[in-house]
């Protein structure tokens, strides 16, 4: 019997740390999916704002498992979900994103396809100045793509991480995220790529998740920052793939702005 026979059960990671005002509503998208999830996990990554009592009535009704680390990062708190977690897919979504109703639903289908280990959607931006534009404009993605897609990913990150669905069994027998906190905020990144270099991908052409702009989305920061961040995740897989052209030539390009923003 095949992974495909087999009846699928999703188990929703939701890492947090001090995004309590936000917690319900990613937390009730998630319980109002059409395709229920098997279970819901949080992982709080060591807030220190009023989390806990926020999710007590989450606790007490048995609609989440919660699990409490020290602040080690999203990444690290991921990886705790999905240790604790008994579905055979796993779905992320960040403690201020939002998902729409069909998501699951849509998304499970794809897996159909034994080869396929990760599944990815379209999102919409929630407040700011971009509100209600799509992911794909704000963040100047060219273009998404399913299959073997590792080049291409290399070249641009296009998959949204609050969008991810994935077969457990793969993202453990890969590494699960990096824990190393140099990659923090860019450990769905390097993610995402280890899973494409070894499986298949696919993607819904619609928008399934709400991605919320404020200032504290981590993946605001300075140019020469986001630079480095990709000279670390290039570094990362020169040492486990060896010099692969395509890695290599974005290494040299990354390392070169670097320079010229010095």
């Amino acid at each position: 019997m095949v992974e495909s026979d087999i009846q699928l059960t999703v188990s929703v990671v939701i890492p947090c740390f001090n995004a309590a005002k936000y917690l319900p509503e990613v937390l009730d998208s998630a319980l109002a999916q059409s395709l229920k999830p098997f279970e819901i996990i949080v992982v709080d990554d060591g807030s220190q704002d009023n989390t806990g009592e926020v999710l007590k009535p989450y606790i007490k009704s048995s609609k989440i498992k919660y699990f409490y680390q020290e602040n080690q990062g999203p990444g690290t708190a991921r990886n705790l979900g999905i240790s604790k977690s008994l579905g055979n897919l796993v779905a992320f979504c960040d403690a201020d994103d939002i998902w729409l109703p069909q998501k699951l639903e849509k998304q499970i289908k794809l897996f159909s396809d034994p080869e396929v280990a990760l599944v990815y959607s379209d999102m919409e931006m929630l407040g700011g100045n971009d509100s209600g534009k799509r992911f794909s404009k704000v963040f100047g993605v060219k273009s998404f793509h399913r299959g073997k897609v590792f080049d291409k990913l290399v070249k641009q990150n296009f998959i949204p991480n609050s969008s991810v669905v994935t077969r457990r069994r793969v993202v453990e027998d890969l590494g699960g995220f990096p824990r190393d906190k140099k990659f923090f905020s860019v450990e769905d990144y390097v993610c995402w790529l280890v899973i494409a270099k070894e499986h298949k991908i696919d993607f819904i052409p619609e928008v399934l998740v709400k991605y919320r702009m404020h200032d504290a989305n981590i993946s605001l920061q300075s140019k020469k920052q986001a630079y480095q961040k990709l000279t670390d995740v290039y570094t990362f897989l020169i040492n486990r793939y060896g010099l692969l052209p395509i890695v290599l030539w974005k290494y040299l390009e990354y390392k070169a702005k670097i320079l010229i923003w010095s």
